[in-house]
């Protein structure tokens, strides 16, 4: 197995008013799946073939301080006869299998959520208007 590419496509950070007290119960709640797969084509000489998965992942905050959702793709490499069950089990269960979706999910989650941490981060050290600000929100609720 081999991760040829990783690709965001849709980012959206919501932040909510709250009135939470310090010191209060807090839960965050992740989500990951996987949208859709089809064909890719890596245009390279040897025809090695390759899938794009679609992905989601989201991040629920409650008390319901703001929420965040991620949308991309990664690239998937492997043997032609590999991707043919691949393809095969998408088409009866519209899923992968419980090995190959948890390597994928694995890729997902550690990517995206260094992803959001970045985005929470930058935002919160840049003072702008429209800056969303849930991390420094997060540390004060602990």
């Amino acid at each position: 197995m081999a991760i040829l590419g990783f690709n965001y496509d849709k980012l959206n950070v919501e932040k909510h008013e709250h009135d939470v007290k310090k010191g209060g119960e807090f839960k965050i709640k992740y989500n990951m799946a996987i949208k859709g797969m089809n064909d890719f084509d890596l245009r390279l000489p040897n025809k090695e073939k390759a899938l794009k998965f679609n992905f989601e992942f989201s991040i629920a905050y409650d008390p319901k301080i703001g929420a965040l959702n991620i949308g991309g793709n990664l690239i998937y490499s492997e043997t032609e006869d590999k991707i043919k069950e691949i393809k095969k089990h998408w088409e009866k269960n519209k899923d992968v299998s419980n090995e190959l979706k948890a390597s994928l999910l694995n890729v997902i989650f550690k990517r995206s959520n260094i992803k959001a941490l970045l985005f929470y981060r930058i935002n919160s050290v840049i003072n702008i208007s429209y800056k969303i600000n849930i991390f420094s929100d997060i540390i004060y609720l602990l």
